[in-house]
């Protein structure tokens, strides 16, 4: 029952979590999250952070939460992108992030990204995507908002492959 949140700015960067039952917020680091995305892989105890050419993993179980520089290959047009949209997808097992074009997913064992097919995936913003990407678990897809005058996308990923992005108007 914890909910993570990485700041940058005045009002203090770092990565900090929210504890429901507590009622209270922990300040974990103090990295400067500016243009990052995160998302936390449950299966693992992972927060891990994509943006500017870095993938940083930060261990959430530990009683010390510290940054972790992962070196990943196969996803640089993907990792060097700001603000990316960025969910972890408990049935494929897979952190999924898409910045325009391909979607990307990332196999968090063998630290692994692969582009997946693009076909009807909308264009990239002007200013990035940040939570308007989110895993939906009752239909097992990804939704895809870009702008509140446009479609709402789905992304169905599969571990072999996506199956392609589905417009909703």
């Amino acid at each position: 029952k914890k909910v993570f949140f990485g700041n940058s700015g005045s009002a203090g960067s770092g990565v900090f979590s929210y504890n429901y039952d507590a009622n209270q917020w922990t300040k974990h680091t103090s990295d400067d999250l500016y243009d990052y995305t995160m998302a936390v892989d449950d299966k693992r105890g992972f927060l891990t952070v994509v943006g500017s050419g870095n993938v940083y993993a930060y261990n959430i179980r530990q009683p010390i939460i510290t940054r972790q520089t992962w070196q990943t290959t196969g996803g640089d047009a993907f990792v060097s992108g700001t603000n990316v949209g960025l969910d972890y997808d408990p049935i494929g097992d897979r952190i999924v992030g898409w910045r325009g074009g391909s979607p990307y997913s990332l196999n968090m064992d063998t630290k692994v990204w692969t582009a997946h097919s693009s076909a009807g995936a909308p264009a990239a913003t002007a200013t990035g995507i940040f939570g308007r990407w989110r895993y939906v678990p009752s239909v097992n897809a990804f939704i895809l908002v870009t702008g509140v005058d446009y479609n709402v996308y789905f992304y169905k990923f599969t571990a072999g492959g996506g199956t392609g992005v589905e417009t909703q108007e």
